[in-house]
């Protein structure tokens, strides 16, 4: 499903939140370079969240209530993001105050 949102390199807002989307941000998602918000939180989504990320000039990334795993890439913690949400029991983060 989100595999096909690589292509929309115009796309600035993808929010699909609270859809049960089942499966893993694909690695493509760095293609989308005008995405300023990205939200899939509670999803059932799954897998490590991709570094790639941090190449867009997100300003919100909304990743909580879903089952992510790994580590959160240190790149997106270096960013321009000023709204930053995930599960930091679920991934491993540095970001988080922990």
């Amino acid at each position: 499903f989100l595999s096909d949102f690589g292509k929309l390199q115009k796309l600035q807002t993808l929010d699909v939140s609270s859809n049960d989307i089942v499966g893993s941000i694909p690695p493509n998602v760095g293609s989308m370079t005008n995405l300023k918000y990205f939200h899939v939180d509670n999803n059932m989504m799954s897998g490590p969240i991709p570094e790639d990320l941090s190449l867009l000039p997100l300003q919100s990334l909304v990743l909580n209530d879903n089952e992510f795993s790994g580590r959160f890439p240190r790149e997106l913690c270096a960013s321009n993001v000023s709204n930053l949400e995930v599960d930091c029991n679920e991934v491993v983060c540095t970001c988080c105050g922990d």
